[in-house]
């Protein structure tokens, strides 16, 4: 992650409780692929919250469930921004 360094980013790295509120707590949020910050994404009550678009489980593709294997990036929620 040094390459963020260039940046002068403050990391904010606590409880995992403290971490979900932290994200939250923002007007936008760029999710990462993880149902943590999808999580946070849905409960907060932000403005803008941009999802990857072709983000797929992809523990059900290994166990070869491609049927529950659900696209995360296609939903259709209020500020909601898909980009691929």
């Amino acid at each position: 992650l040094e390459v963020l360094n260039k940046y002068n980013p403050i990391w904010v790295s606590k409880t995992e409780k403290e971490d979900f509120e932290f994200l939250c707590s923002f007007n936008k949020i760029i999710l990462s692929a993880s149902t943590f910050s999808w999580w946070a994404g849905v409960l907060s009550n932000a403005d803008e919250i941009y999802v990857y678009k072709p983000w797929k489980n992809k523990l059900y593709l290994k166990i070869g469930r491609k049927d529950k294997c659900k696209n995360l990036g296609e939903t259709n929620y209020k500020g909601w921004i898909q980009y691929d």
